[in-house]
């Protein structure tokens, strides 16, 4: 099965890794993909890619972003996949974000004209359940968000096949990714993510 992990840190964000060292850790443990979400900042995406292209392994480029949502007070994020490293407004944004954080609805709509896919990342730590986790994914998938990490560093079997459940219950589609770099016990390429979430995902950007 070939792997991927779609959702890491470099020292660009505090993370452990260079962006390119990153690449060669993720080419040492063969994974086939490999995605730069940096905190914030799109800084390291491009010496990233060149040392993925040295090394054979696809890259995507990637930013975390985050986001608050209305009547909600847990702390949210979005995954923003296969962003424009130039766009304006994208730049502007995040580095607004520093100071005031951005609705759900503002990141996702700037991603979405920045060319990126956007992703709720790590879900099971906003600790919403019940009716208020119906509520919570109606208005984030309203929001224009189109994916969900359903697997993440920590997260049982059984709690992200309820992810997925929830995931596809509001029409949108499972991500995965480690942590790496912003999760202290997180391991580069762990849970497993098979590549087949990134070809839908490449599907779906080419269909934007």
């Amino acid at each position: 099965m070939m792997l991927v992990d779609l959702h890491t840190r470099s020292t660009v964000s505090g993370g452990m890794d260079t962006p390119a060292e990153l690449v060669r850790k993720a080419h040492e443990k063969r994974l086939a993909a490999l995605a730069l979400t940096d905190f914030l900042s799109l800084d390291g995406l491009a010496e990233a890619a060149a040392e993925a292209e040295r090394l054979g392994i696809e890259f995507i480029p990637g930013v975390e972003i985050p986001v608050k949502l209305a009547r909600f007070e847990a702390k949210l994020s979005l995954l923003g996949y296969f962003p424009d490293p130039d766009n304006a407004a994208l730049r502007r944004l995040l580095e607004d974000a520093r100071s005031e954080i951005p609705t759900v609805g503002q990141a996702a709509a700037v991603l979405r004209d920045a060319g990126a896919l956007s992703a709720l990342a790590d879900p099971r730590s906003a600790g919403i359940e019940g009716m208020s986790l119906e509520y919570f994914m109606q208005s984030v998938r309203c929001c224009g968000v189109e994916f969900v990490e359903v697997l993440h560093t920590g997260y049982t079997p059984e709690e992200s096949q309820s992810w997925l459940d929830t995931a596809k219950e509001w029409s949108m589609d499972p991500v995965g990714g480690s942590g790496y770099g912003s999760v202290s016990t997180a391991v580069l390429g762990e849970p497993e993510v098979d590549y087949e979430v990134l070809d839908w995902l490449k599907r779906c950007k080419a269909e934007m």
